[in-house]
């Protein structure tokens, strides 16, 4: 009983655990391991359900507890002994069938160099991009959500899907970012230093100086709370509490230095990797906040109102969604205008303009176009007549057409791959007859 389902459907089959097989993958760097397996404890992902009924003496609430002990060591020993019992743990329980390695295809005209492939799997890294000839302006066929490019989102860099995080990336900064090999790296903090502060962690930050936002704007610590305050108000952290960080912090505030310092109530050693996140914990413009500094984290909170999963949120009594006046971050590229479909479902193209006063090496391209298109094969025929500039990331083209560009048109484009940095797993329901039985698991991995 094998069959093809739409977006829509294959949500609800993962939330309700109808299933005995489920392909799916893993989330990728920066997320694995850590944040991907802390969120098998909400019924809106896959692993929930394949994890209900597991062999004893494990059970599912076994497994998670270990699973949020390793992220409260700071010994690198003991994190990685306790990783190797998870991952034994869950071999032991034939549960998960890897498959194969993920690799994001980004295809470029040849007018342009200088493209680094980016070490997340979301992200489109085009700062770096040199142009050889012609316009500073660019089209772009973006990936989303690893199908064809339907809309933007909203642009938010507090909230989460239709918002493309992409986009978020180029428009919004944290205070750190995930380099290669899961190097972190200075963004709009310089320099931190980390001790330990009673029971958990104290880490605090020098911040960049002579940032502007979009709208001219000065970044400093006051913003970096502002922003926090909202994205960790006592009732939106709620629908963020998938990020381990959220839980763990209990103060943020500014020293007299103007240095932004953070405390755990608790040792996590995933603190700074989760706060390379391009959502939520970036920072908008205070100019966006509905009464600017003095946005209160409750009333007045940063939240859109109407967004995806936030309804349970917005039913709190005494707190109120008041949105983003506009989408301005810090970013290498700033939103300047969108174009809607013909049925006006999503957008027809989205343009972005170089951050004049970008406060790093600042980008050779000047605009640049998102652009929609019907299906791949208009996507491929856009990138050899010359009208597309690039097709980035996973769904605009197929994964024959991206090998046939590769090989058959390397004059007219430039291909290349990211690291491997999502996993491709089969996941087998223990929940569901007849893969509630183990000896049946592991007669299909055996297979």
């Amino acid at each position: 009983n094998t069959r093809i389902v739409d977006a829509e459907e294959y949500v609800k089959l993962e939330e309700n655990g109808d299933y005995n097989l489920f392909f799916t993958r893993s989330w990728g760097a920066p997320y694995d391991p850590h944040t991907y397996l802390s969120s098998w404890k909400a019924n809106a992902h896959v692993e929930y359900s394949a994890t209900g009924n597991l062999e004893p003496p494990m059970t599912r609430e076994i497994l998670l507890e270990k699973i949020a002990s390793v992220q409260r060591e700071l010994d690198e020993v003991t994190i990685q002994d306790k990783w190797t019992e998870i991952l034994t743990d869950m071999h032991q329980q034939a549960i998960f069938l890897p498959l194969w390695g993920t690799r994001v295809p980004y295809i470029l005209n040849r007018r342009l160099a200088g493209f680094t492939p980016s070490h997340q799997t979301y992200t489109y890294p085009i700062d770096s991009i040199r142009i050889l000839s012609g316009p500073t302006k660019v089209t772009v066929a973006p990936g989303a959500g690893g199908s064809l490019f339907k809309s933007a989102g909203p642009i938010h860099p507090h909230q989460y899907f239709p918002n493309q995080l992409f986009t978020q990336a180029w428009v919004y900064e944290g205070l750190v970012g995930y380099g290669q090999d899961g190097e972190i790296v200075p963004v709009l903090a310089e320099s931190w230093d980390t001790e330990d502060w009673g029971p958990g962690q104290r880490v605090t930050f020098t911040l960049r100086e002579g940032v502007k936002f979009h709208d001219g704007a000065d970044f400093n610590c006051t913003v970096a709370k502002l922003n926090f305050d909202h994205v960790l108000s006592d009732s939106a952290k709620k629908r963020h509490s998938w990020l381990g960080a959220v839980n763990a912090l209990k103060s943020w505030d500014c020293n007299e230095q103007g240095q932004f310092v953070l405390e755990t109530s608790e040792p996590f050693y995933p603190l700074l990797q989760e706060l390379t996140y391009i959502c939520p914990l970036t920072m908008a413009s205070p100019n966006t906040f509905a009464s600017g500094l003095d946005s209160h984290p409750e009333l007045e909170n940063s939240c859109n109102p109407g967004a995806s999963k936030w309804k349970n949120i917005e039913a709190i009594e005494d707190f109120n969604c008041a949105g983003l006046a506009a989408s301005i971050g810090t970013g290498p590229f700033e939103f300047v205008s969108r174009e809607a479909n013909d049925n006006g479902t999503g957008d027809k193209s989205v343009l972005f303009a170089r951050h004049d006063d970008y406060w790093g090496p600042k980008p050779e391209i000047e605009l640049v176009e998102l652009k929609a298109y019907e299906d791949t094969d208009a996507v491929e025929a856009a990138l050899l007549s010359g009208e597309l500039d690039m097709a980035l990331g996973i769904g605009p083209l197929s994964a024959m057409q991206v090998q046939d560009l590769k090989f058959h048109h390397s004059k007219t484009v430039d291909v290349r791959h990211s690291d491997v940095l999502q996993h491709s797993l089969m996941v087998m329901n223990t929940n569901k007859v007849p893969t509630n039985d183990i000896r049946v698991r592991q007669a299909i991995i055996h297979a």
